[in-house]
């Protein structure tokens, strides 16, 4: 059982970085919508966007890599982060000179340099963070989490609310957080040490480029399947719905923060267990069951606060009234797309990242095909059923994709029960009276009963270790 009390342990640690912290962020949303109109919320989206999208680009998504790496006994770790180091920098150059081509597009034009922070500041922190992470330094990159949203929520109510810069202090807010993050990894891992000149060696570019290179395209495709609707809702109906389309996604992003966290600790157990295939043929199928019942019912408890969590956000702004239409089939696209990103550990820990890009783009092709063909005639509503097809696709391909190297056993009848009973339960969220919610909660005591039996041992052992604790005698 020692895999899985690693497993909990380290998710544990990574909650308490993030999901506490990550939902003071979220809470933040209530004073965007005071401060910003959706017109100017929209903007900062697609500027974060387009930032997120160039930062792994320019850095060869290599803290990918250094995470992988470090882990490996063979490597010296001073290799590794140096490597990863020359390349962060090495693309914030590039980057640099290539700034021009950026602002071709209009959108992006006038805000080159603030994207250039955003991406350098990013790229920084995210090196630092995979390398403590892959160090076994988990307390700490979890203490960093706390500390980085509260420098995150300083500079927003600093940049938004005293000195009135718009939505060019939302983006300015988080490049100051991330570069005071970069300063806490320094000093307190003493990342120097690991600066070493001399440690850079041609067959560790080559090993971590082979790993970290086929992931770029994976970049690129996630970003058509996740944010190209936002900029085609931009170019056909205006930068108003693309706010309300920016603030719906927000619920769903709720789910995508808890799956994240326990990514983190689920990848460095499927790595460290992936040598030993007589034993984690039933730790991944155990791990991916109760993980798909818990998704589907967390998914089910967001419908179920989506009227609710929207109506409180009307109250600051009255113009972000009907973002709710559009949650139901986000929530739907945000289930499927964590499950897709959970099958990407198996990936990772067998170090086979050629397939990684061409599911996604399979993903991304249909997802932009039917962005163009539902957004003119459906508006946000068809981007948001476009991103849960493409994602309901992807899942499926991966699902048959990684059976090839990783033996895994699914309740198939589970997972199909689960998607009618959610998408039953996003029906009902447009209905605000005493029917609509009565059904949503039946429909959720519905999912946790089709889910139980994949949930009892977890139950069965959070209900031991409590017991153990309140049963267990003082010391004399």
């Amino acid at each position: 059982m020692d895999k899985y009390k690693k497993l909990a342990g380290n998710t544990l640690i990574f909650a308490i970085g993030s999901f506490s912290s990550k939902l003071l962020v979220f809470f933040l949303t209530f004073l965007y919508t005071w401060l910003l109109p959706p017109g100017d919320y929209g903007e900062a989206d697609l500027i974060t966007q387009a930032a997120n999208l160039i930062s792994p680009i320019a850095m060869l998504a290599v803290n990918e890599a250094v995470i992988r790496f470090v882990m490996d006994k063979t490597v010296s770790r001073k290799a590794v982060f140096t490597a990863g180091l020359a390349t962060t920098l090495g693309g914030a150059a590039i980057l640099m000179a290539c700034l021009p081509l950026v602002g071709l597009m209009p959108i992006l034009s006038p805000h080159l340099p603030l994207i250039f922070a955003f991406v350098l500041s990013n790229n920084l922190r995210s090196l630092c963070a995979a390398f403590c992470r892959g160090s076994g330094y988990v307390r700490l990159y979890a203490v960093d989490g706390v500390i980085a949203t509260i420098t995150t929520v300083f500079f927003n109510i600093l940049f938004l609310a005293v000195f009135k810069m718009g939505f060019t202090g939302l983006v300015a807010g988080t490049v100051a957080a991330n570069m005071l993050s970069v300063a806490f990894y320094f000093v307190t891992a003493r990342l120097h040490r690991f600066m070493a000149p001399r440690m850079l060696r041609r067959d560790v570019f080559r090993s971590m480029y082979r790993y970290c290179v086929p992931l770029i395209p994976t970049t690129l495709f996630w970003w058509i399947t996740n944010v190209s609707d936002r900029y085609l809702i931009e170019l056909y109906l205006g930068r108003e719905l693309t706010g309300l389309y920016a603030l719906a996604s927000k619920i769903p992003a709720l789910l995508t923060l808890a799956s994240a966290i326990f990514y983190q600790a689920w990848l460095l157990s499927a790595v460290s267990e992936y040598d030993q295939p007589e034993e984690h043929g039933r730790f991944y199928s155990r791990v991916t069951q109760t993980y798909f019942s818990l998704i589907f019912l967390a998914g089910a408890g967001l419908m179920l606060i989506t009227r609710p969590v929207m109506f409180l956000l009307s109250l600051t702004n009255a113009a972000y009234a009907s973002a709710y239409t559009y949650v139901p089939f986000l929530i739907l696209s945000e289930v499927f797309s964590t499950f897709v990103t959970f099958f990407g550990a198996f990936y990772a820990a067998a170090k086979k990242n050629l397939m990684v890009p061409v599911t996604i783009f399979i993903g991304a092709a249909v997802n932009i095909v039917l962005n163009i063909w539902l957004i003119p005639t459906h508006g946000p509503q068809g981007a948001a059923f476009a991103t849960f097809v493409s994602y309901l696709l992807v899942f499926l391909v991966r699902l048959v994709d990684v059976r090839r190297f990783v033996q895994l056993k699914i309740s198939y009848g589970a997972v199909a029960a689960s998607l009618l009973l959610l998408g039953a339960q996003g029906y009902f969220v447009y209905r605000s009276d005493v029917v609509g919610y009565t059904a949503q909660l039946a429909l959720v005591l519905l999912m946790l009963l089709a889910n139980l039996r994949h949930l009892l041992p977890l139950i069965r052992s959070i209900l031991s270790r409590a017991r153990a604790l309140l049963t267990r005698q003082p010391a004399d």
